[in-house]
């Protein structure tokens, strides 16, 4: 495969965890391993700036509400597409029926140093197309990477931030899950949104 961009191959390995319920084996790939020239994907990358908030903040904020919600971003980094100048330093290889074929990633992978930055500039510029509300400043300001903590007074308010957050995520293209709460009226409208 001849390209005008740089090349890197990234290493993988399988990771096997039987208790998970949406996907039991990941491939995950070593973006600071070590090329032959000593170099890896990693030290040749912009990290971009920190835009994690505090997670003591959010804990605290969280505390002082009488119900707890909590959310998900299902498979976060993976929502989030490459450039095409950005795709062949992220080749890997890949045995399909006893072949090793060179793939190349089309999607943000977990452990490049620059991931972080790119799933929440991407997710923060989704939510700034909103109007402010509670729900979307809840998002904003309480999304620790691809976890949402938050919380309300009301189980009628949990119930529709609920509701709110899902639909605001989905335009996005992405998808809320794990969802958890303390509240009876939350595990119940949980129920009828997803079954």
């Amino acid at each position: 495969m001849v390209t005008k961009f740089p090349t890197f191959y990234l290493p993988h390995h399988p990771v096997v965890k039987e208790s998970s319920r949406s996907t039991k084996v990941r491939p995950v790939f070593d973006a600071s391993c070590k090329g032959v020239n000593g170099i890896s994907l990693n030290d040749c990358m912009e990290k971009g700036p920190k835009m994690i908030p505090d997670l003591v903040k959010i804990l605290l904020r969280f505390r002082r509400w009488q119900y707890g919600l909590s959310a998900d971003i299902q498979k976060a980094f993976l929502m989030i597409g490459l450039h095409t100048e950005d795709k062949d330093v992220h080749r890997f290889l890949w045995n399909v029926n006893d072949q090793i074929r060179t793939m190349r990633s089309t999607r943000v992978t977990f452990g490049n140093a620059a991931s972080p930055f790119l799933l929440n500039a991407t997710v923060q510029y989704h939510l700034a197309r909103f109007n402010e509300c509670r729900t979307v400043k809840e998002l904003k300001d309480n999304l620790y990477v691809d976890d949402w903590l938050t919380g309300a007074d009301s189980e009628e308010e949990i119930c529709k931030m609920m509701s709110e957050g899902e639909k605001t995520m989905k335009e996005g293209g992405f998808t809320l899950t794990k969802w958890a709460s303390n509240s009876q009226a939350a595990r119940r409208e949980h129920s009828k949104m997803f079954g």
